[in-house]
């Protein structure tokens, strides 16, 4: 790791991304520098061209898991990302480094302390030491530290030293104290007693007792873990809740599976009729990589236990154009339908990427209205473990920033990569194979310097345009200077997360009631003799109001049009516009973040 980070720092782009800061000016979260512990801690609060490191950890099947080998080959890896980055650098594929790679069998052979005992040094070096790096002859020392390790809930009560099997231990939360009976009745975080290092710390010395059997399932903790040892690192405060795991697979999945069952049962939809609807719904051209498969007709049946397969791309896809799909034939009054809406509400604010201090009391308050609901409409059915993580999620935007930023969506990406790497049909030593591949990959990123490169792609062009034909928004822009100006006509932008094709919508601006949303209507290209500009042309969409029952914003049509530079685009993702299958008068742009 510390050679990594050396040969990273030798990199001009990579010491300017770390030393300029990201701090929000206002009082909204918009990164894990925005949170309190990076605010708080004692390294960040006397230097700021420190560097965050942010961890990764998870076990990966490369063999066929239905064969004889699985299991056999599973690994364990740790990842880094550097928290300097900006969130979309943060998110590439590239900036996601590898540490470490390990069979799993040797971790459960010699225990989960053996395999971090490496990073612990590591991270104990850089956090005394910090990495110099010369630089035009001069010196810069660089101070390290660990804001958090990231991994879904199995992977990061194992490396916490906390009870694995969360379906049966009887303290389920890393968080705080929760009983399994407990999270039954209790909806509000402020009804728990929250775990503090100073308390851990007693609760992990009871297990050298006499006691210590009894405690261990006291206390729901199975050892202590060395990554205590980390100056400023707890287990307690920086293993964060994922969304993709609790929410994207395992409460939206839940609900949905009783929601389908319920609407079954009162002969409001058939299996038919969903799967029909799905196969004919018009996704959008960013959407089509993701579009949810058929559902299995026993998940309609009741008394079973399938449950929908779907990854969590496809399942958020699913879960926000269901209502678009079947809502013409659900009432409006009916209070299942009602609860499904609360909880995407709640997936659309824990997905954000800019969230306000006001939202985040608000996302509490909501929880535990959800929770209670869900507990009157399906009494037989038990608050699952997941579920109550969710009551953490406002005092983890507090701690962490939008939640976004301590998701595991892009890092569960980064695995294909060691899967890639280690289906090559031998496995003598597929640690040693998936790291070798791993740097060669990573040498030819820094020589080909796309680590940081924000370099914006086009389609070709070259067909001139006719200044005389052009809009009269573009003409101003054109006009705007008495350069040599000529202008191309593109397919398609690339910039950033964002690929830009003709009839996207983007999102605009906010009056005081709602967002103002564009139709991409052409992209254009005016390239003068040192600058090029890429201009969104747009029809303006005015929002009309908020359906709730359709979880979408109802838009209409304006004759006003604008002209954007794409450097001017706001932090937000790609929007199409949809029509439901009741009404094919309204058009309907559904939002996956909810938008400030």
């Amino acid at each position: 790791m510390n050679l990594l980070l050396l040969s990273l720092l030798h990199l001009p782009e990579v010491r300017k991304e770390i030393e300029i800061s990201h701090v929000s000016c206002d009082s909204n979260y918009r990164d894990i520098c925005d949170g309190s512990v990076f605010k708080c801690h004692p390294l960040f609060m006397t230097q700021c061209k420190a560097i965050q490191i942010i961890a990764y950890f998870d076990e990966v099947e490369v063999c066929n898991p239905l064969g004889s080998s699985s299991k056999k080959h599973k690994l364990g890896c740790m990842f880094f990302t550097i928290g300097n980055f900006r969130p979309h650098l943060r998110s590439r594929l590239n900036n996601i480094f590898l540490i470490s790679v390990v069979r799993s069998p040797l971790v459960r052979k010699h225990g989960m302390n053996a395999f971090l005992q490496p990073f612990v040094k590591n991270m104990l070096s850089l956090c005394h030491d910090g990495i110099t790096v010369k630089v035009n002859s001069l010196e810069c020392q660089y101070k390290v530290a660990l804001l958090a390790i990231l991994a879904d809930n199995l992977g990061a009560h194992a490396i916490g030293g906390f009870k694995e099997s969360m379906s049966f231990a009887r303290r389920i939360c890393r968080s705080c104290m929760a009983t399994t009976e407990q999270i039954q009745r209790d909806f509000c975080e402020l009804n728990f007693v929250l775990r503090t290092p100073r308390e851990h710390e007693r609760q992990v010395s009871s297990l050298s007792g006499t006691d210590s059997a009894q405690n261990s399932i006291e206390y729901g903790i199975n050892r202590k873990s060395v990554l205590d040892d980390i100056p400023n690192f707890s287990v307690v405060k920086n293993l964060p809740h994922d969304i993709m795991h609790d929410l994207l697979e395992g409460v939206i999945p839940y609900e949905m599976k009783l929601l389908l069952q319920y609407l079954v049962e009162k002969k409001y939809i058939t299996a038919r009729t969903l799967n029909q609807r799905l196969k004919s719904f018009n996704f959008g051209y960013s959407e089509l990589s993701d579009k949810p498969s058929d559902l299995d007709e026993n998940i309609f049946k009741g008394n079973n236990d399938k449950k929908i397969r779907q990854s969590a791309s496809k399942m958020w896809l699913l879960a926000i154009y269901l209502p678009l799909l079947i809502g013409d034939l659900v009432p409006q009054d009916c209070e299942q339908w009602e609860l499904f809406s609360l909880l995407l509400k709640i997936t659309s604010i824990a997905a954000s990427w800019v969230i306000d201090r006001e939202t985040v009391a608000y996302l509490s308050v909501i929880v535990e209205e959800h929770h209670y609901m869900f507990k009157k409409l399906y009494p037989h059915f038990t608050i699952i473990p997941k579920m109550h993580y969710m009551l953490h999620y406002s005092k983890q935007i507090q701690a962490f920033g939008p939640l976004t930023c301590t998701w595991t969506m892009r890092h569960e990406s980064k695995l294909n990569f060691i899967k890639r790497a280690a289906s090559h049909g031998n496995y003598v030593n597929v640690c040693y194979s998936v790291t070798k591949r791993y740097l060669q990959s990573l040498c030819y990123n820094i020589h080909c310097d796309t680590l940081l490169s924000e370099t914006l792609q086009s389609s070709s062009y070259d067909t001139e345009l006719c200044n005389m034909n052009l809009p009269k928004e573009l003409q101003e822009i054109v006009n705007a200077t008495t350069e040599n100006t000529t202008v191309f006509p593109l397919k398609w932008i690339k910039f950033k997360h964002f690929n830009l094709k003709k009839n996207a919508f983007i999102y605009l601006d906010k009056d005081e009631y709602y967002p103002k949303f564009g139709k991409i209507d052409n992209l254009y290209l005016i390239q003068r003799p040192n600058k090029k500009l890429y201009i969104l042309y747009m029809q303006v969409f005015k929002t009309m109001y908020i359906d709730s029952h359709f979880n979408g914003y109802v838009v209409e049509l304006s004759p006003i049009y604008e002209a954007l530079n794409i450097k001017h685009l706001k932090e937000y993702p790609i929007l199409h516009g949809h029509k439901a299958f009741h009404n094919s008068l309204n058009s309907y742009i559904v939002v996956k973040q909810s938008i400030m």
